[in-house]
């Protein structure tokens, strides 16, 4: 292999590489402070309050996840309940029909008493009538004799045996009336008084129900609108984080466009960048990133943003 004399001149395609890589290496020490000095305080305010708007949606999400599970468990207790309240409420028309018949029966009841007690009457006309007939026969205790003839004598003390039997027989049907008429009398107010009890039993029922529908529906209308609150604070910071990416965007173009004389005027004396972002691949040879050889690159790849201006 042939060496080069230090002191002999360079090969003239050589130097024309080494003036392109200086000349490269410049341009890119002039344009990456250039980049950096583009990040301006308002462009990194507005992305830290994009990043600000994007934590407060996620906490908003997180929030709103667990209030939907609360709200889930809120439905299925509710879901229970109302088999609660269809039990209930078949108890309460059971209730009420028990006290319609309890009414019934009272007033069944009342009925017959007053049937009785105009028997009673009946009876107690009827055994005073007697009562005064067997008095007067005691009165005259020589019916037997005082007869026109034997036979009259033991018709009339016939007579007066029947009339003194159904005195007795009369009596004792007073009595058992009577008993019957108090009997009848303590069934009623006894029915009179399960109807009462179960009334009661039925109103205390109903509002016990009636606070726990209210309880559960009042429950799952303060969900709602807390998931209808937190979905709001979502937009809201996705629609902020939104305007900040854009606000962003606009800052760094507009910053760029500011930026612009500046480049031209230091680099008035030849080459250009046709705009300031990050530099990718260089100039030159490099692995292919697809099929692995070492080709030719052609260019230089910047990175930018949309709408960014080139010089």
């Amino acid at each position: 292999m042939q060496q080069r004399h230090p002191n002999s001149p360079v090969p003239r395609h050589h130097a024309r590489r080494l003036l392109a890589a200086a000349a490269l290496a410049l341009v890119v020490a002039v344009l990456l402070p250039s980049v950096a000095s583009g990040e301006t305080g308002s462009i990194r305010d507005a992305r830290d309050r994009r990043e600000s708007a994007k934590d407060r949606a996620a906490v908003e999400a997180e929030a709103l996840e667990l209030i939907e599970a609360e709200d889930a468990e809120v439905a299925d207790a509710l879901g229970a309940l109302d088999d609660a309240v269809a039990l209930q409420e078949a108890k309460i028309a059971a209730a009420r029909q028990a006290i319609e018949a309890a009414e019934a029966e009272a007033t069944l009841r009342w009925v017959e008493a007053d049937q009785i007690a105009a028997e009673i009457v009946e009876v107690r006309e009827r055994v005073q009538r007697l009562a005064v007939d067997v008095y007067i026969a005691g009165l005259r205790p020589g019916t037997l004799l005082e007869a026109e003839n034997l036979t009259a004598g033991v018709r009339k003390a016939a007579i007066l045996d029947v009339v003194m039997g159904n005195r007795r027989d009369l009596v004792g049907h007073l009595r058992s009336l009577e008993l019957d008429l108090e009997d009848i009398a303590r069934a009623a107010d006894d029915a009179i008084m399960d109807a009462e009890r179960r009334q009661r039993e039925l109103e205390s029922a109903m509002s016990i129900l009636d606070r726990r529908i209210m309880f559960k529906e009042h429950a799952q209308d303060e969900l709602q609108s807390r998931i209808e609150a937190h979905e709001a604070m979502i937009q809201q910071f996705e629609r902020e984080e939104y305007l900040m990416a854009i606000l962003i965007d606009n800052l760094i173009a507009e910053e760029l466009r500011r930026s612009a004389p500046d480049l031209t005027k230091e680099s008035g004396a030849g080459f250009i960048m046709p705009m300031e972002g990050k530099l990718g691949s260089g100039f030159g040879p490099r692995i292919h990133p697809i099929f692995g050889t070492r080709r030719q690159h052609n260019g230089v790849d910047i990175g930018c943003v949309r709408s960014q201006p080139i010089w």
